[in-house]
This record gives C-alpha cells, sequence and structure tokens, in this order.
C-alpha cells in the first residue's frame, strides 16, 4: 500500500542520516548515505537486479516472523573491508569473488547496518534485526518464495568522496503485516525522531576533531599608518574598552561569549560568564 510506503520512506530516510553518523565513527572516515528510493517488487525481481558477486545476508526481525535481506554491493564493500583492514578505503573497480576472509569482514560491516537499522525501528516497534547467513552469489538465497511482493529500499553510500555504492534492502510485506495499523504517515507523525546514543558518540566523535580558534579580545583601537611607525617601547595604548567590564570571547571570527580576565593557578586565563545569542 502506498501509505506503508511512505511511512517506510520517513523512516529509511532517517536512518541515512543516523548510519552516515555511526559509520563515519565506525570506520573513521567522512561517510555520506542517502535513500534513493523505496519500492514494491517480487523477490525474483529484487534478486534478479543485484549484481553477482555481492555481499548479501538474511537476517531475522525479532518479534516479528519471516527473514528480509540486506545487500551491499562489491563497489562499496571491498573499499569497506579494506577501511576495516587498515587500509585507506579507497574505491576499486576490480570484480572478484569474496575471500572468506573478506566476506566475515563483510558481516561485521552488515551487523553495523543493522544495528542502527534497529534504532530507527524502534519508534514503529522495538525490532532486533540481527544478521544470519552471508552468501556472495544472490542466486544461493532461497529462503523467501519467489513471488514474495517485497518492500525494497535502496540507499546510495559514499566514503570520503571516492568510493561509493549501493546499499539495499528487501522486507517482505508479510512481515510487516502484525504492525500494518502503524504503518500510517499520520502515526508516524506523532514520534519525534530523536538522537539515538549512538547518533549522539558519533556526533561527540566527529566534533572533537574539528579545531576551531578561540580568542578573548580585552579592546580594540584604531590607529593610522602614522601612529603606528611613531609607536615605541613603553608607549600606552588606550582601548575602547573599560577593564573592568567583561570581554568578548570569540570562536573563530564570531563572538560567542562574555568572560572575565583571571589567573588560573600560574595561568592566565579568562572565566566565561555568559553567552552571547546576538553578536
Amino acid at each position: 500500500p502506498e501509505e506503508q510506503r511512505n511511512t517506510v520512506s520517513l523512516i529509511h530516510s532517517s536512518y541515512a542520516q543516523g548510519v552516515s553518523l555511526t559509520l563515519s565513527s565506525f570506520l573513521r572516515a567522512s561517510i555520506n548515505v542517502s535513500l534513493i528510493k523505496v519500492e514494491q517488487q517480487t523477490f525474483s525481481e529484487y534478486i534478479n537486479s543485484l549484481n553477482n558477486p555481492t555481499c548479501i545476508c538474511t537476517f531475522d526481525m525479532y518479534p516479528l516472523s519471516g527473514f528480509g535481506l540486506i545487500e551491499t554491493n562489491s563497489s562499496i564493500t571491498f573499499p569497506v573491508i579494506d577501511r576495516l583492514l587498515g587500509g585507506e578505503g579507497n574505491s576499486t573497480e576490480e570484480m572478484r569473488n569474496f575471500t572468506e576472509i573478506e566476506t566475515s569482514v563483510g558481516k561485521k560491516f552488515i551487523e553495523h547496518l543493522l544495528t542502527t537499522l534497529s534504532d530507527c525501528w524502534k519508534y514503529i516497534l522495538n525490532i532486533k534485526f540481527s544478521a544470519q547467513e552471508v552468501q556472495t552469489n544472490p542466486a544461493f538465497i532461497r529462503n523467501i518464495p519467489q513471488q514474495e511482493v517485497c518492500l525494497t529500499i535502496t540507499l546510495n553510500m559514499t566514503m570520503n568522496e571516492d568510493a561509493t555504492g549501493i546499499i539495499t534492502i528487501c522486507i517482505p510485506y508479510v512481515n510487516l503485516d502484525p504492525i500494518a495499523s502503524k504503518l500510517d504517515t499520520q502515526q508516524w507523525g506523532q514520534y519525534s525522531i530523536k538522537q539515538t546514543e549512538k547518533i549522539q558518540k558519533a556526533h561527540e566523535y566527529n566534533f572533537s576533531k574539528v579545531n576551531v580558534k578561540l580568542s578573548a579580545v580585552l579592546g580594540a583601537t584604531e590607529l593610522s599608518f602614522l601612529e603606528v611607525l611613531a609607536l615605541h617601547p613603553g608607549d600606552i595604548i588606550a582601548l575602547d574598552q573599560k577593564a573592568r567590564l567583561p570581554v568578548g570571547i570569540k570562536v573563530e571570527n564570531s563572538t560567542k561569549f562574555k568572560g572575565t580576565p583571571g589567573i588560573w593557578g600560574k595561568f592566565k586565563g579568562v572565566a566565561i560568564t555568559s553567552e552571547v545569542t546576538e553578536e
């Protein structure tokens, strides 16, 4: 039904944002994931659309019955595996089968994708998406009937603006029957998208790597070029601010706080006294 597809689209739009952050922390790389489409297909149409080889994994959906599939194609899976094994994660055009070690590492990647997926679905139901068997040939997947009608979600993933590939998720409609009444846009709109603890930690990790310039401005004045040339050691320059008034504390070029200069042990410092909402 169209209403259910719209709700699934909203869930996986949120998922794309959340997994971008958690993968950035997990892989220590710049990750961008975006939702491309949500569509209805038979299982055979979905399987026939996949490349071979690829990394495809069945998952269960406790407490819901049945299985789903998640697939990460080789153009993004190989760079992710390389990154997890200590490499740069650069893209490769080499088409080859996965080794046993690569398949095992690829499953770790998929398990991370499914953990974040569970976080995004919990506003509808606390579903535990658990990775089961991994295959590299889609033809070997036999646990869903060929003519079963499924929802397929297609996402694009880019790593370090170099490696890019597709992630697909396939969920049979019959699996979602017990929660069909919850999959309407109006009810979904009642839920607020809150940041999970993992997303918050990913924010903290990513922002901890950002360096910004912090400066305390005691005061300022304007001098002509000739006045600057005439300065000598010992000259006193009058500033436009009295010493007892709070000083501006700038983050980059914007004044964000007010503070009071002082001494902390053997160091000079500024104690923040208030936040500036408008510069």
